[in-house]
């Protein structure tokens, strides 16, 4: 797959061997052809598999840390749906034409539920829809300061309801939604900066750190326009001990954010937090949700919890 070529006389052992050279050969060609940006950092870390390209030079720490910033303030990328330059919907109908068998009952049942308050208990079958059956009425009633929460069962629950969002964008309808997950998931660039600094050797001039570590740092490091370490690329290295330790040691910290940070306005977390009150709708998931009602937790401080949406319902017991 990374080559291109096919393999045909797999398990023989000089077969393997000329597979193998040729699988590093492409490998190193790509780390070739990285921006100048990316291969000034990579050249600092001590990656064993990076000797086969360069030679590390000695470094000031300041030095290592503008390489190491200059990829570090990549724009990230935001679980954010947002358009104010279309035209604002007044009814749900204009923004479903056609709803499927039972839909109708739901749209119109979660309309009046949210407008007037109280609880309603919808059970719907595979295929009725019911993304769009809450998604559409929470559009509409939800404002900025007084959003309507939705929660889901898993994240991947909150990945389709922000595709129902964007097509409802791309359909021309403004909108902003967004989905806000607990602080620990999203990648803090600074304090992979400053946690970078502080394997600096000033006797040196190098970055000190086992292999395990190396290979971590320089994923995060990468691919830090991710903003979540669940969109980083699905590599085995993810699986290790190093990586791990290593994505705690550099989650985000909500105690820590403010305009006082140089990454401030390009991570993925702060934006999206400062943004939370501006949103028509807020998706979490089922374990913030009670994390918030129980412990307090800061994603959703001064955003009311009155109206509240639960996908997959059954999966709170």
């Amino acid at each position: 797959r990374i080559t291109g070529q096919g393999h045909a006389p797999a398990h023989r052992a000089l077969e393997d061997c000329r597979a193998t050279l040729t699988v590093v050969g492409a490998c190193l060609e790509r780390l070739r052809d990285f921006p100048e940006a990316t291969r000034a950092f990579l050249q600092t870390m001590p990656v064993p598999e990076f000797r086969l390209l360069w030679s590390r030079a000695p470094l000031t720490q300041e030095e290592i840390t503008a390489r190491a910033n200059a990829l570090l303030r990549s724009e990230a990328q935001r679980s954010h749906v947002h358009e104010e330059r279309g035209r604002a919907p007044q009814n749900w109908t204009e923004m479903l034409a056609s709803p499927r068998p039972g839909q109708e009952r739901m749209l119109d049942e979660v309309s009046r539920t949210l407008e007037s308050g109280g609880v309603s208990v919808i059970e719907a079958p595979t295929g009725t829809g019911k993304t769009r059956g809450y998604m559409l009425p929470a559009l509409l009633r939800g404002r900025a300061g007084t959003p309507i929460i939705v929660s889901t069962h898993t994240r991947q629950l909150q990945n389709q309801v922000l595709a129902e969002a964007e097509a409802l964008r791309d359909a021309g309808f403004n909108l902003s939604v967004m989905a806000l997950k607990g602080q620990a998931n999203y990648l803090c660039p600074a304090r992979v900066s400053r946690w970078l600094a502080g394997k600096h050797d000033e006797r040196t001039g190098l970055l000190v750190m086992p292999p395990g570590e190396a290979r971590a740092a320089a994923l995060l490091t990468l691919h830090a326009s991710a903003g979540e370490f669940d969109h980083l690329p699905p590599t085995p290295l993810r699986f290790g001990g190093d990586y791990r330790r290593l994505q705690q040691t550099v989650a985000t910290a909500r105690v820590r954010c403010s305009t006082d940070c140089e990454f401030h306005r390009s991570c993925a977390y702060y934006p999206l937090f400062s943004a939370r009150e501006q949103a028509q709708v807020i998706v979490i998931n089922h374990a913030l949700l009670f994390q918030t009602l129980i412990q307090g937790k800061d994603e959703l401080e001064g955003i009311p919890l009155n109206r509240v949406v639960i996908d997959e319902a059954h999966d709170l017991s």
